[in-house]
């Protein structure tokens, strides 16, 4: 198929698409409706690997008292929307025992190779009865478990097709805390308890080869929306956690 056959094959699924979502709704919505519930002038904040804020939905320097980035990458020194920028892996914060009144990750979880180490982190500098907010892919989700058994050339050249990420902005994915299951029992461990959850489901936008699997992708997405049963197999997990105890 020649390249102008595959941007009109794919202008046509969004069409199709745009018939039935109008609006396109990405997870980033119900993310930031949990975040403007906890964010208050008076707080502290950390945001844990928050590279470049290319995706955060909130200016969280407009929101909050003082906010803290923390990253792995260099690439933190571009991030607009924190007061301090630290470079530094989030097994080991620079940052002193009870202290932040509110953490928040989106889309790191899948990437930590030890997640217990990162929830052991966060307790720690919690302040008591301090905020947890995350946002991961759920590892249900089909998305997820296609990303997880297929390899990482596969995954950085779909992200590039589909999404027009670059490669500098996809990394590896682990996929070892995915689960509600599996984060509510390595957040209890934590000394943290979950006081909401929810399971979204955005609107289609990942099998834009044909109209068969655009219609395909359609259904199955009114279908997991509609019916609270199979909130589970929702693509995105949102948590929020109280810490219980000082540690």
């Amino acid at each position: 198929m020649s390249i102008f056959a595959r941007v009109k094959a794919k202008k046509d699924c969004w069409n199709i698409i745009k018939k039935y979502y109008p609006v396109y709704e990405g997870r980033n919505i119900p993310y930031k409706k949990f975040l403007e519930q906890y964010l208050s002038s008076s707080s502290i904040l950390l945001d844990a690997g928050c590279g470049r804020g290319k995706a955060t939905p909130i200016n969280y320097k407009e929101r909050v008292k003082l906010a803290i980035g923390v990253d792995l990458s260099t690439e933190i020194k571009k991030n607009q929307t924190i007061h301090k920028k630290m470079v530094s892996n989030v097994y080991e914060i620079p940052l002193i025992d009870n202290s932040i009144d509110i953490v928040v990750c989106q889309e790191l979880i899948e990437h930590l190779e030890y997640p217990y180490k990162f929830f052991k982190e966060v307790s720690r500098i919690l302040k008591r009865g301090g905020i947890f907010i995350m946002m991961t892919p759920n590892l249900i989700g089909w998305r997820s478990l296609t990303s997880k058994f297929t390899p990482y050339w596969f995954h950085t050249l779909m992200n590039k097709q589909l999404y027009q990420i670059e490669q500098d902005d996809i990394f590896p994915t682990y996929y070892r805390a995915n689960t509600f299951l599996k984060l509510r029992k390595l957040l209890k461990n934590s000394e943290l308890r979950i006081v909401e959850n929810f399971f979204f489901e955005g609107s289609p936008k990942t099998l834009t080869f044909s109209a068969i699997t655009t219609y395909l992708e359609i259904i199955y997405t009114k279908l997991i929306r509609r019916y609270n049963f199979l909130k589970y197999l929702r693509e995105t997990i949102i948590l929020v956690a109280t810490k219980t105890k000082q540690v």
